[in-house]
């Protein structure tokens, strides 16, 4: 009897812990959208990298150590839960890829 309400107690208190776990992360991740964008302009001064996606919004972060200028950028946003771009915030940024030029 005593084996049998252990395992029940356990059983309870990982289903709640699982579901808890699940409902924590749906709420949290409907915030979250991908974007990709590509190096427009690198500040060494204040070691700031702008990048522009393609509809033409610029956006900024830094570290420029090593990025270059057409890098391509991968980027997790977050949109402070409002329906407007323009207050959204850069969560994470990873090289995407790099774009190869031609010289005459």
């Amino acid at each position: 009897m005593k084996k049998t309400l252990i395992i029940i107690a356990l059983l309870i208190f990982v289903t709640g812990f699982i579901f808890a776990c699940g409902t924590q992360t749906e709420a949290h991740s409907d915030h979250f959208y991908a974007m990709t964008a590509k190096v427009v302009a690198l500040d060494y001064t204040v070691d700031l990298v702008t990048v522009e996606d393609f509809n033409g919004f610029r956006w900024c972060f830094y570290e420029c150590d090593d990025w270059q200028i057409g890098d391509c950028v991968s980027i997790v946003m977050h949109d402070n839960d409002t329906p407007l771009i323009f207050d959204d915030v850069i969560y994470s940024v990873r090289y995407g890829a790099w774009e190869l030029t031609r010289r005459p």
